[in-house]
């Protein structure tokens, strides 16, 4: 569920994961000359001993995974409307 949207440089959606976790996920880019830098924030509650484990290992890779949205935010970015 959206709960936040400014078209091209933000959103906040609520998520649940079944039996592991719920929260709020929200992203803000922020074009640069070259690319584009993103404010990743999760707010996460674990629903469980398994999503505990599971939230734990998230965190423990975090930067890794936000590595992996560098590409996908910026391909987004350049094709949005400004």
């Amino acid at each position: 569920i959206v709960t936040e949207h400014v078209a091209g440089s933000q959103i906040r959606y609520a998520r649940v994961r079944e039996g592991l976790d719920a929260g709020t996920v929200s992203v803000r880019c922020e074009p640069e000359a070259v690319g584009v830098i993103a404010h990743v924030e999760y707010d996460l509650t674990a629903l469980s001993d398994r999503g505990d484990t599971a939230l734990r290992a998230f965190a423990k890779r975090f930067q890794e995974y936000l590595g992996e949205w560098g590409p996908l935010i910026a391909s987004s970015m350049s094709s949005s409307p400004r």
